[in-house]
């Protein structure tokens, strides 16, 4: 009887490891799917440059504007090495995380993973980055800025146009006087 128990054991323990390492080695999307009719799309590549030593995106920002629904795009070109892209949840953004083990992995056998995702309603800036142990330190991060940037720095826009124009045009009949009256 305990031989019957035991090997029981034994055969639920093996289909237990089996099926965990199975999901373990399949892409996934843990948190993601958030909307559906993504107006845009955005993507990153882990180790673009297709070697397995390389820890680190093609790029170290990406923005998306306030409250629309994008498509995330995540593509690992490590042939051997996991990667993930994550950002954290935070205020009403509820967060991502898209794993791919290699440059095969994903839906497509493309090394190649995506998700829609909701952006927040209201301007913020998150850090995104590799969840894998070590690669974050490693400087696998960026920043993701959903509405606009905080460059500091004072955009061109139409309006600044029309403005400086109509000051122009108030200021040179001031200035035509100035150099009347000096002549």
């Amino acid at each position: 009887m305990k031989r019957k128990y035991i090997s029981l054991f034994v055969i639920l323990l093996f289909l237990f490891s089996v099926q965990s390492l199975a999901t373990r080695t399949q892409a996934h999307v843990e948190v993601g799917g958030q909307c559906d009719n993504p107006t845009t799309t955005r993507s990153i590549t882990a180790a673009p440059s297709g070697q397995d030593s390389d820890v680190s995106f093609n790029k170290d920002s990406l923005q998306v504007p306030t409250g629309v629904c994008f498509k995330m795009t995540f593509t690992n070109m490590a042939p051997s090495q996991e990667h993930s892209f994550v950002i954290d949840a935070s205020g009403s953004f509820e967060g991502v995380h898209i794993h791919l083990m290699n440059a095969t992995d994903g839906p497509n056998g493309n090394g190649t993973q995506s998700t829609n995702l909701q952006a927040p309603d209201s301007a913020m800036e998150l850090t995104f980055y590799c969840g894998v142990t070590g690669h974050k330190a490693a400087g696998m991060k960026g920043i993701f800025t959903f509405g606009s940037s905080n460059s500091g720095t004072p955009g061109f826009t139409f309006g600044t146009a029309i403005i400086g124009l109509l000051s122009a045009f108030v200021a040179l009949p001031v200035l035509r006087k100035k150099i009347r009256k000096d002549n």
